[in-house]
């Protein structure tokens, strides 16, 4: 479902004057989101808070907030944010009435006003939330890209906070798949921040992804918008999963929501040497599962029942869905590099003295692998790429079951 037509103008008699309650709220002056959520609960509705006693209000939002909740120039800025969201496509949904999402709304602070635009209907079903540090590395990136296609491919949303790094990775991947992306913004839906994805932003909506953002249209960035924008990322989904973060970060602080409000959390170990990996090895600690392969967390949730049987991105019994590229052995390899190389990396060094290559004709020699797709380099050295690792692997261990089924029959 498209976002264009829902928010207020959908909404009927019974339902309109409690979204513009909702919205005087979340402009009236020292009313935070929890603020407004307790005094949400408290009265029942944010039109009975508006007209509650200024005593009971002022009780948990404050005489300032008590004062000023029904200042007349609250009406005009209400009508032109609605007005742009008409002219825009958005939908503007608010907490309690049809088209919020419901995961969201179970927060200790919901905002009282969600923009959606895009495909709304992408939050209907289960959703993964992928998440990472900004300085990622190329195996991050990597990672987050392949685990955003395969987690797309089973028909699985990924929603990211449209970030530098893991998340812009994820969102890509994501676009690969059918599954499409959403991402959570910590800036209005009219502002791309950072402004270098104004391009990725536009692509998500191109290709039929949504946008979310409880940024009025023109508000200015700040700091605390983000930690804002990650309890989102916490609460709409099923799983999480963390590709690479430091300590400490967002993306541990969102995994820490998620295990709070009882989400199913996912870490990428990582080498104890880099700051990219310790805030994930500090979640694996912390009781998060371990996620080595893109494919496994389908099939987890698969078998949690967060997904049907034939919702599968397996194209066989490892769960994972690797690109299609060609073989290793159809590229060029004139000084047997490929032979060498292993799923851990080895140093420049290691590797001059078993080929007998001068330092630079071994490195002119892996640049020409890491772009033919047959080696990836890391800060200790170079390794193979994972689909190879992983089919010398399932060859070793047929080769072994095929020695055991012979041994049996000879035994017999």
């Amino acid at each position: 479902m498209e976002s264009r037509g829902r928010g207020v103008v959908g909404y009927g008699a019974a339902h309109r004057e409690e979204f513009l309650a909702l919205f005087r709220l979340r402009l009236t002056p020292r009313v935070g989101d929890l603020a407004g959520a307790r005094l949400y609960e408290e009265f029942g509705s944010a039109r009975a808070a508006l007209e509650a006693p200024a005593e009971a209000f002022a009780r948990i939002a404050g005489w300032t907030a008590a004062r000023h909740r029904h200042d007349a120039g609250v009406e005009p800025r209400i009508r032109e944010v609605l007005a742009w969201a008409r002219e825009a496509g958005v939908a503007v949904v608010g907490l309690g009435l049809p088209g919020y999402p419901p995961r969201v709304a179970h927060l200790a602070d919901p905002p009282p006003i969600l923009f959606l635009l895009g495909r709304t209907g992408l939050l209907d079903g289960t959703v993964v939330t992928i998440v990472g540090t900004r300085k990622a590395t190329g195996a991050g990136r990597r990672f987050a890209r392949e685990l955003g296609r395969v987690v797309s491919r089973a028909g699985v949303p990924v929603a990211s906070g449209l970030a530098l790094g893991i998340d812009a990775a994820a969102h890509r991947g994501a676009l690969e798949g059918p599954g499409s992306t959403v991402a959570v913004l910590g800036s209005a839906l009219n502002r791309a921040h950072p402004p270098s994805h104004r391009e990725l932003q536009a692509r998500i909506l191109r290709e039929g992804g949504l946008l979310v953002s409880e940024f009025l249209p023109g508000e200015e960035v700040r700091p605390h918008h983000f930690p804002r924008r990650n309890r989102i990322l916490a609460a709409l989904p099923h799983a999480v999963a963390v590709v690479e973060a430091g300590v400490p970060s967002g993306a541990t602080i969102t995994a820490d929501m998620a295990t709070d409000m009882g989400r199913r959390v996912y870490t990428v170990p990582g080498s104890v040497d880099y700051p990219q990996s310790r805030g994930t090895n500090e979640l694996l600690k912390d009781g998060a599962i371990p996620l080595t392969r893109p494919g496994d967390l389908v099939l987890d949730l698969k078998e949690k029942g967060f997904l049907a049987s034939e919702d599968s991105a397996s194209d066989g019994p490892t769960g994972d869905t690797l690109p299609d590229t060609r073989g290793l052995g159809e590229i060029p390899d004139p000084h047997g590099l490929l032979d060498l190389l292993e799923a851990r990396p080895l140093a420049a060094d290691v590797l001059s003295r078993k080929t007998g290559l001068p330092p630079s004709e071994l490195l002119v020699a892996l640049s020409e692998l890491e772009l033919l797709g047959g080696a990836v380099r890391y800060p200790e050295g170079w390794r193979l790429p994972e689909r190879e690792v992983d089919r010398r692997v399932v060859a070793a261990t047929s080769e072994r079951r095929r020695r055991r089924k012979r041994k049996g029959r000879m035994s017999r």
